[in-house]
């Protein structure tokens, strides 16, 4: 009667793990294969009495988006000498305002301009804009005293200037294809802000409406975001059916311990034989020396 109690004991506790296992394999795939969240964004600019046409310059085949209150309006490519054009844009009267983001060909960074003016009655034009660099860094963490790496795109042969929210002010040339960088040294643990404009041909670039931001980590800032990501990285996989199983093993385990404990502190004079406990037979074994025997007769 006691192993048929033990046998189900077991079998219960394998159910249990099994069928935990099988739900989490469920919420995972359902939440795999769950519709994604879908915003509605509306593309093209309401149908107007007049139309816009924009044009200026950034850098070489640099994606350029036209948006009016984040609304996309319109967008294009610059072309090999980064000249880019928007063209018979439909406006509604009263038009005073849109943004032009750029991103640059090997995508290291993007800038953004906004334009507010005199609210239109008539078609509007507005040519000859120069887009301010496109700014991006390879690491936005880095540890106090280190360089940090601070690139992107204008014109080719474009004056780049760095600004640095500690003052600091850094100058370099595009090369041919548009593309500068910057190694600034961040001495100072600490929040930075950079952002980037440029000068060609004599004219001033527009001034970015976005800021990039870069922290500069002390060693306790840094043992400390260490941390939270690896307490962040054990939690979620302890919450995950793997962290349940990590969790169940070993409480499978103790069962079985204790269950052969429990076997064998049972009256002597019962037979332990092989043929009477057959696949459970390794719950009597035991090891003396060098030889094995059951408990027994």
């Amino acid at each position: 009667m006691r192993f048929k109690i033990v046998l189900g004991v077991i079998a219960l506790a394998i159910l249990i793990c099994l069928s935990t296992s099988l739900f989490y394999s469920k919420v995972q795939a359902q939440q795999t294969h769950a519709p994604a969240v879908s915003h509605d964004v509306t593309v093209g600019a309401q149908i107007g009495e007049f139309v816009a046409n924009i044009s200026g310059f950034i850098a070489p085949y640099a994606s350029v988006v036209m948006t009016i209150d984040d609304t996309i309006v319109r967008s294009t490519v610059a072309d090999a000498n980064g000249y880019f054009h928007l063209s018979q844009i439909e406006i509604k009267n009263g038009f005073d305002h849109f943004c032009l983001t750029a991103v640059d060909v090997k995508r290291l960074g993007q800038s953004k301009a906004c334009f507010k003016f005199t609210p239109v009655s008539s078609n509007y034009t507005k040519t000859n804009i120069f887009l301010p660099p496109t700014l991006g860094l390879y690491k936005k963490e880095i540890d106090a005293g280190q360089e940090a790496l601070a690139w992107g795109y204008s014109m080719p042969g474009a004056t780049v200037t760095l600004h640095l929210s500690d003052g600091r002010t850094l100058t370099t040339t595009a090369d041919s294809s548009g593309y500068y960088e910057f190694r600034p040294k961040f001495k100072d643990p600490g929040d930075y802000e950079l952002f980037a404009d440029a000068s060609y041909q004599k004219q001033q670039s527009e001034e970015p409406v976005d800021k990039v931001k870069l922290t500069a980590l002390s060693l306790a800032g840094k043992v400390g975001i260490t941390t939270e990501k690896v307490g962040k990285t054990i939690w979620e996989l302890l919450s995950g059916p793997i962290g349940f199983l990590l969790l169940a093993i070993p409480i499978i385990i103790l069962i079985i311990i204790l269950l052969r404990k429990l076997l064998q502190s049972r009256k002597p004079g019962l037979p332990r034989t092989l043929e009477h406990h057959g696949p459970f037979d390794f719950l009597f074994r035991q090891k003396k020396l060098h030889h094995s025997w059951y408990v027994g007769y």
